[in-house]
């Protein structure tokens, strides 16, 4: 019984000198940690309530998942009818709705048979020639779920990025649309957590169609309004935020960022820096094959809808490329991170934000 219990008592001296060592290490420089090969690299990991830092309550716009799924379903309709059924059929999205519209009784049936194929759709109204239809219950549900579920999965990797991330974060989801994000630590750069943070990171590669030094010059050119199925995106001066080009794109991407394997900082020859970025097999196809067919043209390289830069192409592309533009080391480094994260499919909010002291702990 005696050994028993003394035995027991060296145990629990063991884990309490345990703990005190790593506690201590806190308190040690960590060069001085590494250097001295005595301290552990890292010490003691303190949570939010131990050391404090961001508390943080994001909002998930799960209604833009909504449109974004009927604009899939709307695409696939027309599919499925073919160019001559769309001449006297109207299919068009508004908001959480999708509403058929045609004069001829024959062609809205045929349209009516199309969204009932979907299988995703349940009729809402009808009046007159025309169909509305909303998202079925169901599927509703299914989007939310995947929604939240690809939110959170992006977040996590931006967060925790192993090369710029934040260790002993948090995140966590609350409720059917929030996501909760705790970072530890009170020296945290809390403008560029933020942008981390909320960067939808939709990356797109265009070709452009016409280019010109601001939007006025460019759309004086076409006094009628731009091309169908075309859009204007423009590029800033970082620190200016002025416009110092704007170019004529299709308003679907040519390649979008979900090819991505990597990407990484680098410089070029004046040391200034840059990101590297590298596709998968299947996008460096795609891009060697749009590259080939537009040599000399410029491509436009965009994300979240701002051109960071447009380099002519000069030859086939494959599965390398670099994003250039007028911005820091800082900036590359976070660009990385949301490349190499992914974009969010849906853009985010921060609803609530709070300090939180070590003394809570």
């Amino acid at each position: 019984m005696t050994g028993g219990l003394r035995w027991r008592m060296v145990a629990v001296f063991g884990v309490v000198a345990l703990f005190a060592y790593l506690a201590i290490a806190n308190f040690v420089p960590k060069e001085d940690r590494v250097v001295s090969g005595f301290w552990p690299d890292d010490g003691l990991r303190l949570g939010l309530d131990l050391q404090g830092g961001i508390h943080w309550v994001v909002g998930v716009a799960i209604e833009d998942a909504i449109n974004h799924e009927l604009v899939f379903v709307q695409e696939n309709m027309r599919e499925d009818l073919g160019e001559g059924e769309l001449s006297t059929i109207d299919i068009v999205v508004d908001g959480n709705a999708l509403r058929v519209q045609s004069s001829e009784p024959a062609d809205l049936a045929r349209a009516r048979a199309a969204a009932d194929d979907s299988g995703v759709l349940q009729e809402s109204a009808s009046q007159d020639g025309v169909v509305e239809y909303i998202l079925t219950d169901s599927w509703t549900q299914e989007i939310r779920e995947r929604t939240m579920m690809q939110v959170l999965e992006v977040l996590r990797r931006r967060i925790n990025d192993p090369v710029r991330g934040i260790p002993d974060s948090v995140v966590t989801r609350q409720g059917a649309d929030r996501v909760l994000v705790q970072i530890p630590g009170g020296q945290i750069d809390r403008g560029r957590a933020r942008e981390l943070l909320k960067s939808t990171g939709f990356l797109e590669f265009k070709i452009v169609k016409d280019r010109a030094d601001d939007e006025d010059r460019l759309q004086a050119r076409y006094p009628d309004g731009w091309p169908e199925e075309t859009e204007v995106v423009v590029e800033r001066d970082p620190e200016t935020d002025s416009v110092v080009s704007a170019y004529l794109v299709s308003n679907s991407a040519d390649l979008t960022g979900d090819y991505l394997e990597d990407a990484r900082v680098g410089f070029d020859q004046q040391q200034r820096p840059l990101v590297n970025f590298r596709f998968n097999p299947e996008g460096g196809r795609q891009f060697g094959e749009i590259t080939e067919q537009n040599i000399g043209a410029l491509l436009a390289i965009i994300l979240d809808k701002d051109v960071y830069s447009a380099p002519s192409i000069k030859s086939r592309i494959t599965t390398r490329g670099q994003i250039t533009g007028r911005f820091s080391s800082q900036e590359a480094a976070d660009l990385a991170v949301v490349l190499r994260a992914g974009a969010l499919s849906v853009p985010v909010v921060i609803e609530e934000e709070r300090t939180v002291g070590p003394a809570l702990g």
